[in-house]
């Protein structure tokens, strides 16, 4: 089974395995390995918490790739969290509410990474899904240490695991927004209008989206009046619910 993901050039080739109830999904056969390795950062938020998730503290004990564990939120926040482009975030889904609440307002949102939920219950709506942001992989309750140490390793090396259940949902949940997003629109603003968008879907302050973009306010002031008028909204509002119905 193939699916096609669009690449800087082209449309390429994606490849489809399946592990039991799990896909796996192999992202652009024609990537070296340099381009997509990956650090994972183990969340076991013992500081905000006052405990340690077991489950992930046993997961970055037997990892052998490339990881670090991560105590306390706030040092997602530091310089030297910055510098790694290639981010994936391992967290309990007992700590989902936590976690997710503080990515969307101290993360901004071109550095918030990629997402693995472990513990999960095998029901869960879309909505919950598309809470998590860039959901990479996701682990039932009843996964074991060794599928799911697998899975990790997959995940470090360009692939997705998802069960089917769940890429059902999201694959249901994207194609309806892409057939009612208006294209017209989201195809003439320029990359950098469509980072501040972002930002500003995000909850940041022009301030804050400048400092994450290095531009100054009186900058972000102005793409945000050109992408009022590419848009048609007038207010800061307005915007924020036309980047959230069109997929922005």
């Amino acid at each position: 089974m193939k699916f096609l993901v669009k690449s800087h050039s082209s449309l390429e080739p994606v490849s489809c395995i399946t592990h039991g109830a799990t896909t796996i999904i192999k992202e652009g056969k024609y990537m070296h390995r340099t381009d997509y390795q990956r650090t994972l950062y183990f969340l076991t938020l013992s500081e905000e918490a006052g405990f340690k998730s077991r489950h992930i503290e046993h997961l970055s004990n037997i990892f052998s790739y490339s990881s670090k564990r991560i105590d306390s939120l706030s040092t997602l926040i530091d310089n030297p969290y910055d510098l790694h482009p290639h981010k994936i975030f391992v967290f309990d889904y007992d700590n989902a509410e936590s976690i997710t609440a503080f990515f969307k307002k101290k993360v901004p949102q071109n550095n918030r990474g990629e997402m693995v939920v472990i513990n999960s219950p095998q029901r869960l709506t879309t909505d919950r899904l598309i809470s998590f942001g860039n959901l990479k992989g996701l682990f039932y309750t009843s996964a074991q240490y060794g599928e799911i140490n697998r899975g990790l390793e997959e995940i470090v090396n360009g692939q997705m695991w998802l069960p089917r259940r769940t890429l059902g949902q999201l694959i249901h949940f994207y194609r309806h927004h892409f057939e009612n997003i208006n294209l017209s629109a989201a195809m003439n603003l320029t990359s950098r209008e469509v980072e501040i968008l972002k930002s500003l879907e995000a909850g940041g302050s022009n301030q804050a989206i400048a400092d994450s973009l290095f531009i100054s306010e009186p900058t972000v002031k102005s793409h945000l009046y050109q992408i009022y008028k590419k848009i048609a909204v007038k207010n800061r509002a307005q915007a924020i619910s036309w980047a959230r119905n069109n997929c922005v």
